[in-house]
């Protein structure tokens, strides 16, 4: 797996597809909706949250999954339903919560 993605690179892809991995040898494509600043526990981390709408009609529980930009290998998040996009499909979230690295201000 790669390292997990930045908060900028996140938001830069908005509206962009990604492919989740469903099965062993199965990807579904979902869209990335939005990214949200979220608090951090200290001005030392960082947290933001990133919301994924599925295809129309498919719903998914909560659990680990592998989520990649295409043509990459990807991460492995834990996402949990979330409230449903503006056309009624069914959505996913993740959030991320870390240390920010001493090079980066606050």
């Amino acid at each position: 797996m790669y390292a997990m993605p930045t908060r900028k690179t996140l938001e830069n892809a908005q509206g962009e597809r990604f492919l989740l991995w469903v099965g062993a040898d199965q990807a579904i494509e979902v869209e990335l909706l939005d990214v949200q600043e979220n608090k951090a526990m200290t001005p030392r981390h960082e947290c933001f949250s990133v919301l994924f709408a599925l295809p129309q009609s498919l719903f998914l529980p909560q659990a680990v999954y592998r989520l990649a930009p295409s043509g990459d290998e990807g991460w492995q998040l834990l996402m949990t339903p979330n409230r449903p996009a503006a056309d009624g499909r069914h959505t996913l979230a993740a959030v991320f919560h870390w240390e920010r690295p001493t090079t980066q201000a606050v």
